[in-house]
């Protein structure tokens, strides 16, 4: 989840709608009309446990729009009771985060997994 702490994604606002039918084989065309938003708007660019900690807020509902923008597969983490657990541990301690991400992100490499 290290590209959902720093890092930002192409939303399909502003893509027209010729653009988003049939995106088979095109979709990589349609990229340059949408918006370029953040996943956690505190912060952006720097890597932290910032997601985890927004990812909790988002469960209670401690958010206004516009603050982040997750996908299904975000939420999911914190909606898991098994998931929320280690969601939990992230957002309390930054340093086992990134101990954490670090070893995975290590092991990507070392298996050869283009990052």
């Amino acid at each position: 989840m290290g590209a959902h702490t720093l890092g930002r994604f192409t939303s399909l606002l502003g893509v027209p709608k010729e653009c988003l039918k049939g995106l088979n084989g095109k979709w990589e065309a349609c990229l340059p009309f949408g918006q370029r938003l953040p996943f956690v708007s505190q912060d952006p660019d720097r890597f932290s446990n910032t997601y985890y900690k927004w990812l909790l807020r988002w469960n209670v509902r401690d958010i206004q729009s516009g603050d982040v923008h997750f996908l299904p597969t975000d939420v999911v983490l914190v909606v898991d009771a098994d998931f929320q657990k280690q969601v939990r541990r992230f957002a309390e301690d930054e340093a086992l985060f990134f101990k954490s991400f670090a070893r995975a992100y290590s092991r990507m490499v070392s298996l050869g997994v283009p990052v």
